[in-house]
C-alpha cells in the first residue's frame, strides 16, 4: 500500500510503493483513510506548498494537517476520485516529457563544442553567409602580448582581480579560482591590465612562442 513519508522537522516528503523501516520519530507516514481521495494527487499537491522551515518545530502536527487542499469535484459536488487520477497521470505524463527533455539537454551540453565549432567553421568559411574570403595572419591586425606567472606570496585579500588559466574558458569567463593582486601592479605592469575588446587565450608554452614570433 503506497504512503507519503513526511519529515516532521524539514517538510521533506516522498511518495513510497515499497516495504521500509522507520527509524526517527520525526518521521510520519501518511496513508489514505478516505477512498475518495487519491493519495498520489495529495502528495504532488504538497510540492506546492512553500513553508519556512528554519524553526525548529514539528511541521506536519503544526501547520501541514490543517492546509486546505485543492480536490476535483463532479457535478453532485462530490470529491471525484476519478479526475485526480486523470490529473494525476497527466501530471506524470509530462514529468515525463520534461526528463526526456533534460537527457536531450545533457546531450546537447556534452556536444555544445563541437556544435560551436561547427557554426564557426561555417561562419568564417562564407558558408553561412557566401562571403568570398581571404586569408591573412592574425598578427596583421592584432598585438598578441603574454601574461606573468605571479607568486602566490603576491596575492593579496582585495585589490585587482587576477586572470588565472582555471578562469578562462571558451566563450566566458569561470571564477571557481578567484585570486587578487595589490592595486599598484596596475601601474607596475600597465601592459597586463585588461581593457574592453580584449580576447584572453590560455594558450601552452609551445604555441604562445609561434604566435609571439
Amino acid at each position: 500500500m503506497p504512503v507519503i513519508i513526511f519529515d516532521d522537522f524539514t517538510a521533506d516528503n516522498k511518495f513510497v510503493t515499497f516495504p521500509f523501516k522507520v527509524k526517527s520519530s520525526a518521521m510520519k507516514i501518511l496513508k489514505l483513510k478516505d477512498k475518495k481521495a487519491d493519495l498520489k494527487f495529495i502528495f504532488y499537491q504538497m510540492q506546492l506548498i512553500d513553508v519556512n522551515t528554519t524553526t525548529h518545530k514539528r511541521y506536519y502536527i503544526s501547520l501541514y494537517q490543517n492546509l486546505p487542499f485543492i480536490f476535483p469535484t463532479d457535478e453532485q459536488g462530490e470529491i471525484d476520485l476519478e479526475k485526480q487520477q486523470q490529473i494525476v497521470d497527466e501530471i506524470e505524463k509530462q514529468f515525463t516529457r520534461l526528463d526526456t527533455s533534460v537527457k536531450d539537454l545533457k546531450n546537447v551540453k556534452k556536444n555544445i563544442a563541437v556544435y560551436t565549432n561547427a557554426i564557426l567553421k561555417f561562419a568564417y568559411y562564407g558558408t553561412l553567409t557566401n562571403a568570398n574570403i581571404t586569408w591573412k595572419k592574425v598578427g596583421d591586425f592584432t598585438d598578441l602580448s603574454s601574461g606573468k606567472a605571479f607568486k602566490k606570496s603576491e596575492y593579496s585579500n582585495s585589490g585587482t582581480r587576477l586572470f588565472q588559466i582555471a578562469n578562462v574558458t571558451f566563450g566566458k569567463t569561470i571564477w571557481e579560482e578567484i585570486a587578487y593582486l595589490p592595486n599598484d601592479y596596475m601601474n607596475e605592469y600597465p601592459n597586463l591590465v585588461l581593457k574592453n575588446g580584449d580576447i584572453l587565450m590560455a594558450l601552452n608554452r609551445p604555441l604562445l612562442n609561434h604566435l609571439l614570433k
